[in-house]
């Protein structure tokens, strides 16, 4: 469900005839939002520079969602790179945080896009392990949302765990997300710390147990 498009018009605010002004065409991540049962119910567009970055002058505006017009069709919604293997389920909030994770470990994966679609994230009911890879927040909202999904989940009788990065917010930030680890350790050292070790033995523990 997340595809990628060489050269999409991006448009940001309005021209002088008050249509939306076309900025310039970019290459885009295109993510499908689909709920629980498998019907879309949105995309999701993330627009980049041919190197990868935030195009300049638009990063806070380069990512663009679309859903029709129905009050929060896409709560508990996701992008879904797999489906669920072997009750097992991984998610995260940002596309880029979920490929960046998904990299690390290989499993099921999903992108909820928001905290609040995080924390409302419908899950099936085949799936019994999951694990929330969370944003770090100084607003704890990332954090909020994962533990309020964790909570939920174990109420409903799964195994569901919460990792947060084992790494400080930076100076002028607002936030660290797996993705930042990734970009600023390597896969290798990441897969090498003590929150990842830990979280994967167990992963292969509870594995064990199922069968």
């Amino acid at each position: 469900d997340l595809r990628f498009h060489r050269s999409l018009g991006f448009y940001s605010g309005e021209d002088e005839q008050g249509r939306p002004r076309h900025v310039g065409d970019f290459p885009t991540l295109v993510g499908m939002i689909r709920g629980v049962d498998g019907r879309t119910c949105g995309i999701n567009r993330t627009y980049m520079t041919e190197d990868g970055r935030k195009p300049p002058g638009f990063e806070d505006d380069c990512r663009k969602m679309y859903t029709p017009d129905i009050p929060l069709i896409t709560r508990g919604a996701a992008v879904k790179f797999d489906e669920p293997k072997n009750g097992i389920l991984n998610v995260a909030e940002g596309i880029e945080t979920a490929l960046a994770v998904r990299m690390l470990h290989g499993l099921p994966q999903w992108a909820t896009l928001t905290a609040n679609n995080l924390e409302s994230l419908e899950i099936p009911d085949d799936v019994q392990i999951v694990t929330v890879w969370a944003d770090k927040d100084r607003s704890n909202t990332g954090q909020r949302a994962a533990d309020a999904l964790v909570t939920r989940l174990r109420s409903e009788g799964r195994q569901a765990v919460a990792l947060l990065p084992p790494d400080e917010i930076g100076d002028g930030q607002k936030t660290v997300d797996w993705n930042d680890m990734v970009q600023r350790w390597g896969v290798a050292t990441v897969r090498q710390n003590l929150v990842y070790q830990s979280w994967y033995k167990r992963l292969l523990q509870k594995i064990s147990e199922m069968q």
